[in-house]
């Protein structure tokens, strides 16, 4: 971003990394999943198991052996993830790499290896992970990948005239490869007909695979290719795949249900938690985040338990998710927010910072201003203004304009109520109100699941008369929406900004002659409660206690046309 300095702001996020506590997680997580794999001989945990030992994460050694070995069993079980990372680790002799490959052949052996998982990664779902881009980038740009290519497609063709040799389950997935691959040929083509393509996936699903229904519908009847878009097929194939156990169906109808955590609407997130839970046998980070949710509010039969909700988040926290290459952000802001508010766990907001920071190096706005506001309040050691000034500086060059709404608002903030005479800058100040009040009034208009925090940073600019007149009638409009907003959700923020709009407009009220029928009208609204703990005592959290780790200081887009971003665990309802 122009005119900011990245090392300067890397800096201020890296004095509150806690490299104890992050290595305490991943051994933790790490520990979870060697359990999961023998246990339940769960791919997930097989897969990330892998990841541990190939990037040697926490005390875990890099052995590229033992990373091979883990990735093999999760290939085996059907993990995408693990079917496109596996022959990574195999070298060639022309290409020159050999220190960290598992064994060494030639490039016609590897491609060929590595073609047959990539199919097998894509036909699940080309948004599992990278197989498909890489699979295709390599076709275009190398004769041996398209040679590689069409023998395999003849090979699918000579394996299924022998079909009544197959198993349902091997004849299924044939058809579905070969579907998968043919569909890609055919868009390269100048006269395309996709057929044989709806055959293909039509007989695959017939043998009951999974994948070929999911292809059907979220594919050809999605996009119209060899039949007619219709709607209606694409969600009745898409349900059938997720019955018969496909994940990413069962994840992207969970997000469906989930929706924003509404309250009243129970029976929707019961149905939710189910294909949650059903989909985290290929687990993406935010899975963990979405049960964790569950468990955390007690919610649609989920009895609450905070100890599994923490470590539901702690593990998304540091996972490695094959979707988008990293671990969940919404997970570390959700243990941020935890720790800074003493949500079922002991006040600690060194612990607190240092998600946040996680959170941020993965350039994650709202983590940003959260991290911000702890150094401006002076709950963290350091806490120089010029840091948190850094920090939301940075957040207010976000795309998004709710964020960078929220970050030039706490600039305002600081430039105008400093005590110190060469930072105190009114003119300042209220330039950057200004231009948070225009970002957030046009974010208002768009972005329907931030709307509580808007609402309740709207009523407040109208209280003070930050970037706009004094009005204490649109004030109250605004804080009445946010308390509205917030009633009806089960979100963590949400309720913490409703309950904030609702203390700041009875404050308002009481100093308004003839308003006391407003104050009775709201008297009685109450929120989602969350159990809080002291400031010394810590529960659920398996490195609460851990004192040597302390460091010392004195939050629908599960649309059907966010599949991608959705997928790639960037859900916000911050």
């Amino acid at each position: 971003m122009a005119g900011i300095n990245m090392a300067e702001v890397n800096d201020v996020i890296q004095q509150y990394y806690l490299e104890k506590l992050q290595t305490k997680l991943l051994d933790d997580a790490a520990k979870h999943y060697g359990v999961d794999s023998l246990k339940n001989n769960d791919p997930s945990a097989y897969y990330q198991l892998g990841h541990t030992y190939q990037y040697g994460l926490g005390s875990t050694k890099c052995d590229a052996m033992k990373a091979f070995y883990n990735y093999k069993i999760a290939a085996d079980g059907q993990h995408a993830g693990a079917q496109f990372i596996t022959y990574q680790l195999y070298g060639t002799k022309e290409g020159g790499r050999t220190s960290d490959c598992v064994r060494i052949v030639s490039e016609e052996e590897l491609i060929g290896l590595k073609l047959q998982m990539y199919v097998k990664s894509a036909s699940q779902d080309p948004w599992f992970t990278k197989a498909h881009d890489e699979l295709w980038n390599n076709y275009k740009r190398s004769s041996r990948w398209k040679r590689a290519v069409e023998d395999l497609r003849i090979t699918y063709l000579k394996k299924l005239q022998s079909v009544d040799q197959l198993s349902n389950q091997e004849a299924g997935q044939l058809y579905n490869e070969l579907g998968y691959i043919t569909l890609q040929l055919t868009k390269y083509s100048n006269n395309p007909d996709y057929s044989k393509v709806v055959n293909y996936f039509e007989r695959g699903a017939q043998l009951g695979n999974s994948s070929a229904y999911f292809n059907l519908g979220a594919k050809m009847y999605r996009n119209g290719y060899g039949v007619a878009k219709d709607r209606h097929k694409e969600e009745e194939y898409e349900r059938k795949a997720a019955q018969l156990g496909h994940p990413r169906a069962q994840f992207y109808l969970g997000c469906l249900l989930f929706g924003y955590l509404s309250v009243g609407h129970e029976e929707d997130l019961a149905k939710a938690y189910k294909y949650f839970k059903q989909s985290s046998k290929y687990n993406y980070t935010v899975v963990g985040y979405y049960l964790g949710l569950y468990y955390l509010l007690g919610i649609a039969g989920v009895k609450s338990n905070v100890q599994n909700a923490i470590k539901l988040f702690q593990t998304a926290a540091v996972a490695y998710d094959y979707t988008s290459d990293k671990s969940n952000e919404l997970a570390l802001q959700i243990l941020g927010f935890m720790y800074e508010k003493g949500i079922g766990v002991g006040n600690d907001y060194s612990y607190a910072a240092h998600y946040y920071a996680c959170a941020a190096k993965m350039n994650y706005f709202p983590a940003y201003i959260k991290l911000a506001k702890l150094i401006e309040k002076k709950k963290v050691n350091p806490s120089l203004f010029d840091s948190a000034i850094k920090l939301y500086d940075y957040a207010g060059r976000s795309d998004d304009e709710s964020y960078a709404g929220h970050a030039k608002f706490r600039l305002g903030k600081i430039y105008i109520k400093s005590t110190n005479t060469l930072l105190k800058n009114s003119e300042k100040a209220f330039r950057l109100f200004e231009t948070a009040f225009q970002s957030y009034k046009n974010a208002i208009e768009k972005q329907w699941f931030k709307q509580v925090r808007i609402h309740y940073h709207l009523g407040i600019m109208y209280m003070k008369g930050y970037g706009t007149k004094i009005n204490p009638e649109l004030a109250i409009e605004h804080l009445k929406k946010a308390i509205k907003k917030a009633k009806k959700t089960y979100i963590l923020y949400d309720n913490h900004y409703g309950r904030k709009a609702k203390i700041k407009l009875e404050q308002l009220l009481r100093s308004m002659p003839n308003k006391e029928h407003v104050l009775e009208s709201i008297k009685d609204i109450h929120f989602s409660s969350h159990r809080r703990t002291s400031s010394t005592a810590s529960t659920g959290s398996s490195v609460a206690n851990d004192g040597s780790l302390k460091r010392r200081s004195s939050q629908n887009l599960a649309s059907r046309d966010a599949r991608k971003s959705l997928t790639q665990g960037k859900k916000s309802l911050l």
